[in-house]
């Protein structure tokens, strides 16, 4: 329930695995490893009882919506990471590409430069395309986006950003096999605010930002957010074109939200967002010291540049609009989540990579999704608190796809694919939390999806002969799966300082058709079994959070990506198994410096993956599935051990505020293949900020970026004919930022 008069307290609210035998030792192994820990935080001395008041010496209490209700971080069995505003600031995060600087278990890229492709504990997928979904979900103001954007997770106007960690396969279900990143964007508020800032930096880089927020009424508020970003020098070079390459031409993200509340138990929410982008940014080049599978060479070095002779072309848009309500009945609450979002995605690429005209693609899919959801959800009062909902969903995915070889002498030719995939989705479940004692809960939960995908309007126009095309067209056809999936959680307090909990969970993203590839048979629906122990404390009077949890992953059908007819094609890895730790940690170290970091460590491999996809470390020879194993390699795109660790400072000095933050996050690198030979090596990233805010909102700051200058490969990949390519993340940025408020 929401009063005019709640606005601002709500805006101001603070934030928020082998066989049998194998199996059975690494549980006693994870078990044990907790069990230590939570021996030695719960010995550990509490030097006062934790108070709910706020002061510089504290870690502030977070609020979370991980089980669909407000609750406090620390009474929550699920692992979380939660990030609020001021952290994204510090960290110089800009959208969800940068989230792995604050929460090292998930990983983090942009597939060919536009795509989101996140991993969370070692699961998840760079695949991309028609009707591709992650198995790591992203929500946004509680709308799922089937295919998201980097152009569209601009993070000027975040409230909070909360990560969570295992599949959540009962209140949030839909292909949240890994886990998924939950993120509120700021709520309007009565009174008027602004925060304008804009920032300039080495390459040329200007970027604005923009937030306003006002009444406009006695029970009416709205706000609009605004983000632009162009880049002026490329941050590589293209000595065939003559021109820069690895360049964002521009970026320009808007969003606004209106809050109505026609009485005292009635809140009415609309939202709207729209976002396009363009550039040779994230562009891929070919992959160095590798042999071309197009022309035998030996790919240069060129740094983040490339040699190319055809510059890339393309330019994503889209956005989306939602209604939502929330309805108090008195002990019940009632939501509803209405939501339309659609994008467009048009791209020219070469696919040789090499200054000659051998092969380029030409591709455009659009997107199109509807989604309701409804949910009924006690309040907090009683033993006994529950959630209930019901879930529809809908996408439709159009694709045209060209291949052009025409540049080869012999072997000229034009294929061109189209095909219009969908996928429809029903959903009802139930969670409930019953309190066994003063300080022991169970939670049950269950979950049950009817999901049908679709193929419709294939076919494919061979073109040898100039002018001459040969259709082949395909029948319709569609793919039906029912699965139940749930949740079982058993907590207990010791003290108000420590909490434990162990829990089983089930999770699964459904099948579907590669749609450049028509006629092939459809991939099948990945399932995953959670087994978890955890414990949450606040120890020291508050002054040190040290939340620990480990897990034993057991993966069936893992979807993994391979390139079929230089597009990308999902095929399944029969099982996989994944155990681990990760911690998150916060300690308030004295008056206004703080440390905030994670920790997480895993042994991802695959049990059993005869015929996989296998290249050969040189490139240039095309891939074979005759006899090869990828039986105990490790999962694409897993690293085994994440560090990131953030020190922040603040102190009133002179007439108004100075903030120093410096952040650094390690990765043990990691493989983009089943078959392990493209490679991103370990590597550590440094960034730094500070900004000095004067009593009258006007604030001045300096920020750095991968200061160390590490070439990171972002994404990398072999064609079917061993041709191998990347593209990397960015180098070193810097620059200074000027900005106002009130």
């Amino acid at each position: 329930m929401m009063t005019a008069f709640a606005w601002e307290n709500r805006k101001n609210r603070p934030l928020a695995a082998i066989e049998p035998r194998e199996r059975k030792m690494n549980n006693i192994r994870i078990a044990s490893l907790v069990g230590v820990a939570a021996a030695s935080l719960m010995s550990a001395p509490a030097w006062a009882q934790a108070s709910g008041e706020e002061d510089g010496t504290k870690v502030a209490e977070i609020i979370v919506t991980a089980q669909k209700r407000d609750e406090r971080l620390q009474d929550v069995p699920v692992a979380v990471t939660a990030v609020s505003s001021s952290q994204l600031e510090a960290a110089n995060i800009e959208n969800v590409l940068d989230l792995n600087l604050v929460a090292p278990s998930l990983n983090t890229v942009a597939t060919n430069g536009i795509y989101l492709g996140n991993t969370i504990r070692g699961v998840g997928s760079l695949a991309y395309g028609a009707g591709v979904e992650s198995p790591v979900g992203l929500y946004v103001d509680g709308v799922y986006q089937a295919a998201p954007f980097a152009f569209s997770t601009q993070l000027n106007n975040v409230a909070s950003v909360e990560v969570l960690k295992g599949p959540q396969g009962t209140l949030f279900g839909r292909n949240a096999t890994g886990g998924l990143i939950n993120i509120k964007t700021a709520v309007p508020g009565p009174d008027p605010t602004a925060k304008f800032s804009v920032s300039y930096g080495n390459y040329q880089i200007l970027q604005g930002d923009a937030y306003v927020s006002a009444g406009l009424g006695p029970n009416l508020a709205a706000d609009i957010a605004f983000s632009g970003k162009t880049q002026g020098k490329g941050f590589g070079f293209n000595p065939t074109t003559g021109r820069d390459w690895d360049k964002l031409d521009h970026n320009i993200a808007l969003r606004s939200k209106w809050l109505w509340t026609p009485g005292s138990a009635t809140t009415i929410t609309l939202i709207g967002d729209y976002f396009e982008g363009s550039g040779t940014s994230g562009g891929g080049i070919s992959y160095p010291g590798k042999v071309s599978g197009y022309t035998g060479r030996i790919a240069p070095d060129l740094g983040w540049g490339a040699d190319s002779d055809l510059e890339i072309q393309r330019k994503v848009s889209g956005g989306g609009v939602s209604l939502q309500l929330e309805q108090d009945f008195g002990g019940v609450t009632l939501n509803s989540i209405s939501a339309y979002r659609e994008s467009k995605y048009p791209l020219l690429q070469d696919i040789d990579f090499t200054p000659q005209s051998l092969a380029f693609i030409d591709y455009s899919q659009k997107d199109r999704q509807l989604s309701q959801e409804f949910q009924l959800s006690s309040d907090n009062s009683s033993n006994f608190k529950w959630t209930v909902g019901l879930f529809y969903f809908d996408l439709k995915s159009d694709v045209d796809f060209v291949v052009d070889l025409t540049g080869f002498p012999f072997v000229a030719a034009r294929f061109n694919y189209l095909d219009t995939v969908g996928a429809k989705s029903y959903a009802a479940y139930g969670q409930g939390t019953y309190a066994l004692g003063e300080d022991t809960n169970l939670t049950v939960g269950l979950r049950y999806t009817s999901e049908k995908r679709s193929e419709r309007n294939a076919s494919l126009g061979l073109e040898f002969v100039p002018g001459v095309i040969i259709p082949i067209t395909y029948p319709d056809r569609t793919s039906k799966e029912n699965k139940l999936t749930y949740r079982v959680s058993l907590d207990h307090r010791f003290s108000d300082e420590v909490m434990v909990y162990a829990s089983l969970n089930t999770g699964f993203k459904s099948g579907g058709f590669n749609s450049t590839a028509p006629g092939e048979a459809p991939y099948l629906a990945e399932k995953l079994t959670a087994y978890e122990v955890g414990i949450k404390s606040d120890l020291f009077d508050r002054r040190l959070r040290a939340n620990i949890s480990g897990f034993y992953y057991d993966y069936k059908n893992v979807q993994v990506q391979r390139l079929f007819n230089d597009s990308l094609f999902i095929i399944n890895g029969p099982a996989a198994r994944i155990y681990g730790l990760d911690a998150d940690f916060t300690a308030a170290l004295a008056d206004g410096l703080t440390f905030s970091g994670g920790v997480t460590w895993i042994d991802p491999k695959f049990k059993q993956f005869l015929g996989c996809p296998q290249a050969t470390p040189a490139g240039g020879v095309p891939l074979t599935t005759i006899g090869t194993d990828c039986t105990g390699n490790q999962l694409p795109f897993a690293a085994k051990f994440n560090f990131s660790g953030a020190l922040n400072y603040t102190a009133e000095v002179g007439s108004g505020k100075l903030d120093l933050a410096a952040n650094i996050y390690y990765n043990s690198g990691y493989f983009f293949e089943p078959d392990n030979i493209l490679e991103q090596t370990k590597y550590a990233m440094l960034g730094a900020s500070a900004k000095y805010k004067f009593d009258n909102g006007l604030s001045i700051g300096l920020f750095g970026r991968n200061l160390t200058n590490k070439r990171v490969i972002g994404y990398a990949t072999h064609q079917a004919n061993g041709n191998a390519s990347l593209s990397y993340q960015e180098p070193r940025t810097y620059g200074v930022t000027l900005g106002f408020e009130f």
